[in-house]
């Protein structure tokens, strides 16, 4: 599945909205949005895994590992209006408090985040389908460099985010 949605949150511009951007360019203060459309998928379909593939087309520092969690988002959302503060920044509130999967990031390339149990309850229906907010969580250097993520809009069709379900 290719991206139905995906959005860069910036909290220090809380109400700007950044659907359109090619890149998701996240660090500690900045998080990014991607949901899928899984509606093809029959209810009650048993899901043996699920893999969310992110593309990491820039980053800040080669030496230094960054960790990103995939947190079950909570509320709706909308590419085109999501902001920082719109639907909100709140872990256990807007989006999960623990990720569904962490991946350390250090070079540019493809990095991917297992959320079978996330699929598994949105098929199932007993979670509702509102993507993931993806969040640094820590790196080696201790600051704040950046990895850039690319989305839907970005030119390169191998750079856009994927779900792959079996």
């Amino acid at each position: 599945f290719n991206s139905s949605a995906d959005a860069n949150l910036k909290s220090e511009s809380p109400n700007k909205n950044f659907g359109s951007a090619i890149t998701m360019n996240l660090t500690d203060t900045r998080d990014g949005m991607v949901r899928f459309d899984i509606s093809a998928i029959p209810s009650g379909s048993t899901i043996a895994s699920a893999t969310l593939t992110l593309v990491a087309t820039s980053v800040g520092s080669a030496t230094s590992v960054k960790n990103y969690g995939a947190h079950r988002v909570l509320t709706d959302w909308v590419e085109s209006t999501t902001t920082w503060n719109t639907p909100g920044s709140t872990a256990g509130t807007h989006f999960a408090s623990s990720a569904t999967a962490t991946t350390a990031v250090s070079t540019t390339g493809l990095y991917t985040w297992s959320v079978t149990g996330d699929v598994t309850n949105f098929v199932n229906g007993s979670a509702t389908n509102y993507g993931w907010r993806i969040i640094w969580s820590s790196n080696t250097s201790g600051t704040n460099e950046q990895v850039d993520f690319g989305t839907k809009e970005n030119a390169t069709a191998s750079n856009r985010p994927v779900l792959s379900v079996t």
